[in-house]
């Protein structure tokens, strides 16, 4: 009994303390630590870093865009978008949650939205938590996204920003093939950063 009593107040304690230095801790603080965390691929710890700072400064759409970058990469779709929709509502939203947005979208199969979101990038973004994901992935997605909705001339575009040399007649069956398996292997080739 006394043992469960000891028990009770040492997890008590741990709670307590934790909440505090979590309350004393400053928006960059939960920035920086949320960052570290994320580098090292501890997404569940970066994410409470992350939503914890938008409780500290619930103006600014950085904590939104980390948190919603969590969920992707812990397959959370909804809670995800759910935070990017949020982030994007501040006017300091940037590529790095658009880019997220847009992969959501994407995933869940809304392809106009989704290069919608991916169109709000800038063709020189570089993810700033993940310097491996970059506007090349984007232009694959953007591919990807056109190509799912018929619109091959504007999926063969995006591949060329990507791949200068590959050209498809996109006239023929052949040709819509061709670019399809094409899209298919850049994603390969690129989709490391994004399943982590």
């Amino acid at each position: 009994m006394n043992l469960i009593i000891a028990t009770s107040i040492v997890i008590l304690f741990v709670t307590t303390s934790c909440q505090e230095n979590t309350k004393s801790v400053t928006y960059d603080q939960l920035i920086k630590r949320a960052e570290i965390s994320f580098s090292a691929s501890e997404y569940a710890s970066a994410l409470q870093y992350f939503l914890d700072a938008t409780e500290k400064n619930d103006l600014s759409s950085y904590g939104y865009m980390g948190a919603g970058w969590c969920y992707f990469r812990m397959d959370s779709l909804t809670r995800a978008r759910d935070q990017f929709l949020v982030g994007a509502e501040k006017d300091d939203a940037n590529g790095d949650l658009y880019a997220g947005w847009a992969f959501i979208l994407n995933a869940q199969q809304l392809y106009s939205l989704s290069n919608d979101k991916a169109y709000q990038t800038n063709s020189g973004w570089m993810f700033s938590l993940d310097s491996s994901l970059n506007s090349g992935h984007v232009h694959i997605l953007k591919a990807q996204n056109h190509l799912l909705q018929g619109h091959y001339a504007e999926a063969l575009a995006e591949v060329k920003t990507v791949d200068t040399n590959f050209n498809a007649d996109i006239s023929t069956d052949v040709g819509r093939a061709q670019l399809a398996m094409r899209i298919e292997t850049l994603k390969a080739l690129k989709s490391k950063p994004l399943n982590r």
